[in-house]
């Protein structure tokens, strides 16, 4: 199964907090006295990095595993430049605070997503690729361009990019695409308050494909997931009109 995960403002607010650290980090070390060590800033940039890895206890704790370790081997080892290889192993500790508890919701909300999450994979059979979006990722404008509204409209335009289909204009879309392509379509049905999905299924191909909708600060929808895959035959949404 593949994931997707694009945009996002925490995302690059991350990198941006990131690159300022390692910045820091590099000017503190540069005033400090240095014992002549070969590949000494290569070993500096390594150790910085090892934020990227962790283990996970249940679903919401992660555990800096790289860092600890590399923290009780400099020490038993006694290498040369100990203090500035403790300074790199503390920023990427600090850093990997940062990326795994400052930039996620708490705790509590973290735990109903997840169990929200699985109430919605339950509902397949199998799963291709997960695609998420933030409400501030590039996709969003492209997928508005025929400047449309409607959740299908937007829905349906990126299952056309998706698939390399061309596109003439919303029009197109909304009162001949579903005959030419043979597409069920089934858009905008209301799950939450904010949150709507919608559904769209290929029927010579039995491809199916179920987006998220949820609503920005403007009160305006955007497409936050899609999920391609195959529905159990009884979780496949169906219109009222459509008793088979």
């Amino acid at each position: 199964m593949l994931i997707i995960i694009e945009g996002g403002l925490g995302k690059n607010m991350f990198y941006i907090i990131a690159g300022f650290l390692f910045a820091l980090l590099i000017i503190t070390l540069l005033l400090q006295d240095k014992e002549i060590e070969k590949f000494l800033w290569l070993k500096i940039i390594l150790l910085y990095l090892c934020f990227f890895f962790s283990i996970n206890i249940g679903t919401t704790i992660k555990i800096p595993l790289l860092i600890i370790i590399l923290f009780i081997i400099i020490k038993r080892k006694k290498t040369l430049n100990i203090k500035l290889k403790y300074q790199a192993l503390i920023f990427s500790l600090a850093l990997f605070i940062i990326g795994n508890y400052c930039f996620l919701p708490n705790n509590i909300q973290q735990v109903n997503n997840i169990k929200k999450e699985f109430e919605l994979k339950n509902r397949f059979e199998s799963i291709n690729s997960i695609h998420t979006y933030s409400e501030d990722s590039p996709i969003q404008d492209k997928l508005r361009r025929f400047k449309s509204s409607s959740t299908g409209v937007i829905f349906a335009t990126w299952v056309y990019d998706y698939k390399n289909i061309p596109i003439k204009d919303s029009e197109w879309i909304w009162r001949y695409s579903y005959t030419e392509l043979d597409v069920y379509w089934r858009t905008y049905t209301e799950i939450e308050k904010d949150k709507a999905e919608a559904y769209i299924r290929f029927n010579k191909t039995g491809e199916e494909y179920l987006g998220i909708f949820k609503k920005d600060k403007e009160g305006k929808n955007y497409l936050q997931n899609v999920i391609v895959g195959k529905f159990k035959v009884y979780s496949r949404p169906r219109s009222i009109f459509n008793v088979w």
